[in-house]
């Protein structure tokens, strides 16, 4: 085998993850730059306990027999690897 898809799942949720924590990062940041005054508090307080959520939602989105299949499949993945020898030596 030499397609591993379910690998690429962790990595996207880990993508999102960051993605949501920049947003959270520089809604903070340019609410500080502009002294409170942009974006309104309120909204920036909502959208940051809104992106919480959301991250917090994340953990949670692969359900546990999904883990266990792509806990698998990194087992194949790494045992694959192992069998081929390095080419810089």
């Amino acid at each position: 085998m030499d397609w591993w898809p379910l690998l690429d799942i962790p990595k996207a949720i880990a993508d999102a993850d960051r993605a949501l924590a920049d947003i959270a990062y520089y809604v903070e940041c340019l609410h500080a730059e502009t002294e409170g005054c942009y974006p309104d508090p309120a909204d920036a307080t909502t959208l940051v306990a809104n992106v919480a959520a959301i991250r917090e939602l994340l953990t949670l989105i692969i359900p546990p027999t999904l883990q266990a299949t792509i806990t698998e499949e990194q087992r194949q993945y790494d045992e694959e690897c192992d069998r081929w020898e390095p080419t810089n030596y």
